[in-house]
């Protein structure tokens, strides 16, 4: 099943949920992998809940997904999930990646509620195990506004939450790059120059790991909590290592803003 070589250039306005330039909501039932290859997206792109420039929402009963090679050079303002390639990636079983994938345009997303949302400027929420996000950038300045759980550079939260400290073979990160100021105005916000969220590893079964990535944008948020110039907030058995920030940190640490047990530098 492959969804591949399209473009979009355009204006979207739409007051409703799950709204992309390309694809706005996808729900898989077959056991096949799912590709996105090669789609592009320009304009401007403007919606309610899981907005993005390429796909708003997608939901894999069976199988898996590749989105590899997509580009958004839209402007985007959303809200809750937000992301420049995909704002919100839900599945059941085989889990997901997201390599080679850029975003260029600026985002803006605010809420009014205190819902764990989150915002990237390639992926807003990728909430599968495994999660990979490999060969990624983000260009655009990305501003939230309200309560967001996550906000980072390429992406928001990656991981599945199990609700406990541990859980094998879930987040990955690497290779990854963010050039885009960064700004969140809620204090209670996890805010990271690359990433936002990493969720838990397993002591047992190999830690969540984040690599081989760096941050050139200026991280404007001033919050109660620290931010941080690569992730925000490291969960439990997060591995994060040979990672560079370049950008000024205005209130935090230069690679990682908040740590739990387990985790290690």
């Amino acid at each position: 099943n492959v969804i591949t070589s399209n473009s979009f250039d355009g204006n979207v306005t739409a007051t409703g949920s799950k709204i992309g330039g390309i694809v706005g909501y996808l729900s898989v039932y077959c056991a096949n992998y799912w590709y996105f290859n090669n789609n592009i997206a320009y304009g401007n792109i403007n919606g309610g809940e899981a907005v993005s420039g390429v796909i708003g929402f997608m939901y894999s009963h069976l199988g898996g997904t590749y989105i590899e090679y997509c580009v958004n050079a839209a402007t985007i303002n959303g809200s809750g999930h937000v992301g420049g390639v995909i704002a919100e990636n839900s599945i059941k079983s085989e889990g997901a990646k997201v390599m080679y994938c850029a975003n260029f345009g600026n985002i803006t997303a605010s809420v009014s509620s205190e819902e764990e949302h989150s915002v990237g400027g390639v992926v807003g929420f990728i909430k599968v195990k495994p999660a990979y996000v490999k060969y990624c950038t983000n260009h655009g300045n990305i501003t939230a506004s309200g309560y967001y759980k996550a906000v980072g550079g390429v992406a928001g939260e990656v991981g599945h939450n199990t609700g406990t400290v541990s859980c094998s073979d879930n987040a990955y990160v690497m290779e990854c790059a963010n050039f885009g100021n960064i700004s969140a105005n809620h204090s209670e916000t996890y805010v990271g120059g690359v990433v936002g969220f990493l969720q838990e590893g397993s002591a047992s079964k190999g830690n969540s790991c984040m690599y081989d990535s760096y941050n050139r944008g200026e991280i404007l948020s001033d919050h109660k909590r620290d931010t941080g110039g690569i992730l925000g907030m490291a969960d439990h058995y997060n591995t994060v290592y040979r990672n560079i920030n370049f950008g000024k940190v205005h209130h935090g640490n230069a690679i990682i803003g908040y740590r739990k047990n387990g985790s290690a530098i």
